[in-house]
């Protein structure tokens, strides 16, 4: 059998049937080759393979139907209208030239609208039939039938990790994002394989490189594990959390605020951690942080808050940097590391102040000295100079009292 994909689509009214399928730019009318009978239809592109070709549930009127090519939005579809014989509904269902089978897309638009019929059993056979032979969406919807309990009971089945590992691998080879994605968490736990962490690795960034982010969150949680496969890298981890952040993903914003709140990968900033929360919150407010969780931040901020006005009380201008706890790998927070934190750095912040003043003690004091000294100096100099003034005014008055007696004496 070969793969064969979605390469029409397909819809019916009471007195239509439409098919529809994408040509290349530049298609023409001339391009295209359509034969109908009242029971069949054979259509594509001359010279290659017909992309639709087949029987007919029931009958049509050839004379009475029509195909247009049509451009929209850059896409060129060429749209093929059946009208029906008799106005009754009926299954848009083909017959397809490989060995009778049901055509796979055929089958795989009839088990959707057997489901929307609440036709479970029918619909599960259909879509069987179109993953059997290779239809990846076909495949990819039973594969979720297999591995999700919700969708099995919806259709009436049990789990079967085994067979959902099968159809996802038809899908994924046919490189769908989703089918990649759940691959990788099958081989992450182990789960219709064997388990195996570096092929779950491949298939998050295969299914990443299809701009998957879901697999970036899977990504970071697999570099936050301690394995024999896959050494522990916070950076890694908080990068890959950064990706599925940035893209939407609330998981991603969730656990990128648990990498903020315990500095892993990431100096520790509880600001950004309540950022990361806020944006869940204000985009789902059914998403609920778990009250540990918030409990944790408060704490956590309130601490910082405390440091903070001790290292302004202490210095006036320091603001203290916390140090990451790589450690902590729990949703507990450590109160021994919190106040063997608190106290290291309070004693850091003690030990520079009390350095501080001593050195500005000491600066003071040498001032204080240096200018004591000077001041005496300029008194001793103040001194000295008065004295001498004095002597001198001494002296001169004197030898001028003893000039004028002298003088006095010898006039007798």
């Amino acid at each position: 059998m070969t793969n064969i994909v979605q390469e029409y689509e397909a819809r019916e009214t009471t007195e239509s049937v439409i098919f529809s399928f994408t040509v290349q730019e530049g298609t023409t009318l001339d391009d295209i080759e359509i034969e109908l009978t009242p029971t069949s239809i054979k259509a594509g592109l001359k010279g290659k393979n017909p992309v639709i070709q087949g029987k007919l549930f029931d009958s049509i009127d050839p004379n009475s139907s029509e195909f247009v090519l049509v451009e929209d939005d850059n896409q060129h579809s060429v749209i093929i209208t059946l009208q029906k014989s008799q106005k009754i509904e009926f299954k848009i269902h083909i017959i397809d030239k490989y060995e009778g089978n049901i055509d796979p897309h055929s089958s795989y638009l009839l088990s959707i609208h057997y489901f929307h019929k609440n036709e479970i059993e029918l619909a599960v056979d259909f879509l069987q039939i179109a993953a059997n032979v290779g239809h990846y969406l076909a495949a990819y919807q039973m594969a979720l039938v297999f591995n999700e309990p919700t969708i099995a009971q919806s259709y009436g089945q049990q789990t079967n990790p085994e067979l959902a590992f099968k159809y996802f691998k038809i899908a994924a080879d046919m490189q769908l994002p989703a089918a990649l994605f759940f691959l990788g968490t099958l081989c992450e736990s182990g789960k219709g394989c064997q388990k195996d962490l570096n092929l779950a690795k491949d298939y998050y960034e295969k299914a990443l490189q299809l701009n998957f982010f879901q697999s970036a969150h899977n990504l970071g949680l697999l570099y936050c594990k301690d394995s024999d496969e896959i050494k522990q890298d916070y950076e890694r981890a908080f990068e890959y959390f950064q990706i599925a952040e940035e893209n939407g993903y609330e998981m991603g914003s969730y656990r990128l605020g648990l990498m903020y709140i315990y500095g892993l990968g990431t100096e520790i900033n509880f600001e950004k951690a309540q950022e990361c929360f806020d944006k869940i919150t204000s985009k789902n407010s059914n998403f609920k942080i778990p009250q540990n969780v918030l409990e944790l931040l408060e704490r956590g901020q309130e601490d910082y808050e405390t440091k903070l006005k001790k290292s302004k009380t202490l210095t006036g201008t320091q603001t203290p940097t916390p140090t990451p706890t790589p450690n902590v790998k729990n949703d507990d927070y450590d109160e021994d590391v919190s106040e063997d934190f608190e106290d290291d750095e309070n004693d850091d912040l003690q030990s520079s102040d009390n350095s501080n003043q001593e050195e500005m003690s000491g600066s003071e004091d040498d001032e204080i000295e240096d200018d004591k000294n000077k001041k005496k100096k300029d008194l001793i100099k103040w001194g000295l100079t008065i004295g001498a003034t004095v002597l001198i005014t001494s002296c001169g008055i004197g030898y001028y009292l003893k000039s004028k007696r002298k003088k006095e004496k010898n006039e007798k």
